[in-house]
């Protein structure tokens, strides 16, 4: 197995429109905390509702995306379309008016929330289920992803001092609309690939489909806009759909007809619990820790402020390095006949989160007398973060790819990120515990985001030691079921 194995085609061209795509998500993601508390004078409780709100229906979204790709609209298609819909809430942003911000969020929501599951399916279509080139098709396709996040956060620092946002907007349509032009070039290598819309044979009834998914997601902005206005039935929505999703999966792994199919539903059930309380954790990070990052530490280096764009940009960066080199020293681990699991690499993410949180906390503990916690405790928390997030996401991408049924990969996909979602609703609860005081003085504040920095290094430390236990019984659901797979296989080629 080579280091880097060539991939098919399709594939790179995928990875340039991820990272252009990723640009306007990214400035979202790390500014829109300081957009609505710095430019809209919101407090901060209030930002962290909608910041925890924002990522919440970005990975909800990513599920209903999962259900209209590749049954009422093509993935590509679906792509195309939310990408439009996500530029022109970026038009509405930029006019930085408190009451058109949940107009222009609903707008964003929808575009890059759908089209994130649509990219996914594409990149895993161009692979066949038992290609081993997936896994590091979909690491480096996250450093694709976090080149767009690191220039997105270079970008947002700009405009950290004057806290004027609406030009980095304006920033944000240009790479978009290089993400249409990327995708009409290579229109014809991104197809669907055995997809439920690709069965239909009759000419109408493929239109009435594409008709249905274009009604569809159109209604999704007026939804996402009574979100925002009604905590009540943000509540009760995402209770709705977490309850329909479980009972889903749970009656898709019961209809599963051999032992194979069953047990990769189960390793698929027990490392989507363990994702949801890594992400839980992990999602306080654009909410209480950036504003934690913005007025409690000393921020200074070599004589110079940074801004606190740039110093979340470590973890970016962190992935892009390190992406290629983990891909590199995998592949050449299992070479040697060395097994490097899932499992394990949950747990070693989990061990990595505790340690980014004790850092954070180790910080404040030997702050200065001013309350300021010295910089490079923040960047130890960051680039164990990174490390941590490299040895979770695109793994469990890739491991969708691996054990889902075709027809069941959007569905999977999605029900996947939704589960990122519903971690980031509860982390705002986390975020809003670091915050109870609106004061920005250090001496005053850093008792509180102490108090819950070890809460969450405690509980990041409990689900590593659980997995570890566990880690044995997922990898025999997974290597066992695949080598049921291959017996069945041989089986029905030789009837």
């Amino acid at each position: 197995m080579k280091a880097f194995p060539k991939m098919p085609n399709g594939v790179t061209p995928l990875y340039f429109i991820q990272a252009f795509s990723t640009f306007s998500f990214a400035v979202l993601y790390c500014s829109l905390a300081l957009y609505t508390t710095k430019q809209l004078g919101l407090s901060s409780v209030l930002s962290n509702s909608i910041v925890g709100l924002f990522i919440a229906f970005n990975y909800i979204f990513q599920l209903l995306g999962g259900v209209i790709g590749g049954r009422y609209l093509t993935n590509r298609s679906l792509f195309f379309m939310t990408i439009i819909i996500q530029s022109i809430g970026l038009v509405v942003l930029a006019l930085a008016d408190s009451s058109l911000l949940y107009i222009g969020l609903s707008l964003f929501l929808v575009g890059c929330g759908l089209n994130t599951t649509c990219y996914n399916s594409m990149l895993t279509q161009r692979f066949e289920q038992s290609d081993e080139r997936r896994e590091s098709a979909f690491v480096l396709n996250y450093a694709a992803m976090n080149i767009g996040f690191c220039a997105g956060y270079i970008s947002s620092g700009f405009f950290d001092y004057t806290n004027q946002y609406q030009y980095l907007f304006y920033i944000c349509i240009v790479t978009n609309a290089m993400t249409l032009g990327l995708i009409l070039k290579n229109w014809l290598n991104l197809d669907d690939v055995n997809t439920p819309l690709t069965q239909i044979k009759h000419k109408s009834h493929f239109i009435y489909n594409n008709l249905g998914g274009v009604i569809l997601t159109l209604i999704l902005i007026p939804t996402m806009y009574l979100c925002f206005h009604s905590e009540r039935f943000s509540n009760g929505l995402l209770v709705v759909l977490s309850s329909l999703v479980c009972g889903l999966i749970l009656i898709l792994r019961v209809r599963q007809k051999n032992k194979a199919d069953k047990q990769k539903m189960s390793a698929y059930l027990l490392l989507a619990a363990s994702t949801f309380l890594f992400w839980m954790i992990y999602f306080t990070g654009p909410m209480g820790v950036t504003l934690f990052i913005k007025n409690n530490v000393d921020k200074h280096c070599l004589g110079y402020e940074l801004a606190t764009q740039w110093i979340r940009n470590i973890n970016p960066l962190v992935i892009i390095f390190g992406a290629p080199l983990m891909v590199a020293i995998i592949n050449k681990l299992k070479e040697q006949g060395y097994q490097v699991t899932v499992s394990i690499q949950f747990v070693l993410s989990f061990a990595l989160m505790a340690c980014s949180f004790f850092s954070l906390a180790a910080g404040i503990l030997y702050s200065n007398h001013q309350g300021y916690t010295h910089l490079y405790w923040v960047i130890v928390y960051i680039m164990m973060q990174g490390i941590a997030e490299l040895l979770l996401a695109p793994v469990g991408y890739a491991l969708i790819g691996r054990i889902a049924p075709p027809h069941l990969q959007g569905i999977l996909m999605g029900s996947w990120m939704l589960v990122s979602g519903l971690a980031a609703f509860f982390s705002q609860n986390f975020s809003n515990a670091m915050v109870k005081s609106e004061h920005s003085n250090p001496l005053l504040t850093n008792e509180d985001f102490l108090q819950v920095f070890k809460q969450l290094g405690v509980a990041a430390l409990i689900g590593a030691i659980l997995l570890f236990f566990l880690s044995r019984r997922i990898r025999n659901y997974i290597d066992v079921s695949d080598n049921l797979g291959e017996e069945n296989t041989k089986i029905a080629s030789l009837a």
